[in-house]
């Protein structure tokens, strides 16, 4: 690239002179270092490495170079979008120790592949601060962002997959801050991947959303037409808490791995919208709503525990529908229930209860024998042919009531005290159904 060619402001670096030497005068075209004070920006043509310390208006990768930072880095443009640029093909590492103080926003895959990777080792570890995050802007983009044992800071919001994809893994102890919101998938066509993996940790302070259906961020996509996707992987030992909601629109999912997801406001809560899903093993948390306040765990899609134990403490309302897979325990400690069903989906699921499902506003379907029912307190049982309703009591008084579909012989539920004597199992012995 020629001087001429060269954006007014912009300073190529070409990498001709010392090795590794951002103040090299050598290693830029036209032997000008680009001055933060005139806010000026660099354009790299060239692999180069950062051992010390560099401060710049706005950095742009625009070609295949890898960038590799040891040192500290800081970018003094306010521009939200351009501040920080990583695309067509190149590739930035900020090692352990490293850091990047960044004044403006960090674009990760811009009309292309980009790639931005913070890593740590044990007690070092790479930080990283900047005032916006946009991963995947455009159509046919990919931004693909690692943060391995390292500090991310994003002080207002951020994207994964705008129009294009874009994916943030955080693994390995690694944190992730987001102080306003995190949008996954927020336009259509737009795709994005957040996986929280090996004790990661990440906080969004408002809400996090998965799926949109926007075509400029601001101007809503016809009706009928195909939406942004998200998917969320929560890991074990890995948590994500979010100021006041988790939305998860149609087509996006959330994959419960092991780890923690939980909103820290009682309203709005978890909301999985209809053709959005809630699946796997993990914790969610969700404080008790005010009366009358739909707020907890939401449900128009679909909930399903899978492959272990789902523990909701939450609320639980919605048109949708749980799901217990075979071999898999759903735990419900919210202060209420109320979805259309709870389906056991095998031979041989648990559903434990903190109270029974009294409102009849939920029923039981597709349970067999090797299904359970878990309830505390209870030590007596009374079934109903008539109304498909099993009544729990204990000391001669009623606790709750339990609606079935489908009809039960009148001897098919059995009542077993466990071992501490804490919890009972409603054991199908008869289907009869």
């Amino acid at each position: 690239m020629s001087a001429s060619n060269i954006t007014p402001g912009t300073v190529v670096y070409d990498g001709h002179g010392q090795a590794a030497n951002w103040s090299d005068p050598a290693n830029w075209v036209g032997g000008k270092v680009p001055s933060a004070a005139l806010i000026a920006r660099a354009l790299f043509t060239s692999d180069a490495t950062l051992n010390t310390s560099f401060t710049v208006g706005g950095l742009m990768m625009l070609g295949t170079e890898a960038i590799t930072v040891n040192g500290a880095l800081t970018t003094t443009s306010l521009n939200q979008c351009e501040a920080f640029m990583i695309c067509n093909g190149a590739t930035v590492t900020f090692a352990p120790g490293a850091t990047l103080n960044d004044a403006g926003g960090l674009e990760v895959g811009v009309h292309a592949f980009g790639s931005f990777t913070a890593k740590g080792s044990g007690t070092t570890q790479s930080k990283i601060d900047v005032q916006y995050g946009q991963v995947g802007f455009h159509a046919n983009s990919n931004g693909v962002v690692s943060v391995d044992d390292a500090s991310f800071t994003v002080a207002n919001w951020l994207y994964l997959g705008l129009s294009g994809q874009g994916s943030l893994t955080v693994s390995n102890g690694g944190t992730v801050s987001v102080g306003a919101f995190l949008m996954l998938g927020a336009d259509q066509g737009g795709t994005g991947n957040l996986t929280l993996s090996s004790g990661a940790q990440m906080t969004v302070g408002s809400a996090v959303t998965l799926g949109g259906n926007c075509v400029d961020q601001v101007t809503p996509a016809a009706a009928g037409t195909p939406m942004g996707t998200g998917t969320l992987t929560v890991g074990a030992g890995s948590s994500l808490t979010a100021g006041q909601a988790v939305h998860v629109m149609a087509g996006s999912a959330v994959v419960m791995a092991g780890g923690t997801m939980s909103v820290t406001s009682a309203f709005p809560g978890i909301d999985v919208r209809a053709g959005g899903t809630l699946s796997g093993f993990g914790t969610l948390n969700v404080p008790n709503h005010a009366p009358g306040q739909v707020s907890g765990l939401m449900v128009s899609g679909t909930v399903e525990s899978v492959g272990g134990t789902l523990t909701i403490n939450a609320p639980v309302g919605g048109t949708g529908q749980a799901q217990i897979a075979d071999g898999s325990t759903m735990v419900l400690n919210g202060a209420s229930v109320a979805v259309p069903t709870i389906h056991f989906m095998g031979g041989n699921g648990t559903l434990v209860l903190s109270h029974g499902i009294d409102d009849r506003s939920t029923t039981v379907t597709g349970f067999t024998g090797g299904d359970h029912i878990l309830m505390a307190g209870v030590d007596q049982l009374a079934w109903n042919p008539s109304t498909d309703v099993l009544t729990l009591g204990a000391g001669g008084q009623t606790v709750d009531h339990v609606q079935f579909a489908g009809s039960y012989a009148s001897n098919a539920f059995t009542l077993t005290q466990t071992s501490a004597g804490a919890m009972i199992s409603l054991a199908v012995t008869h289907t009869g159904h």
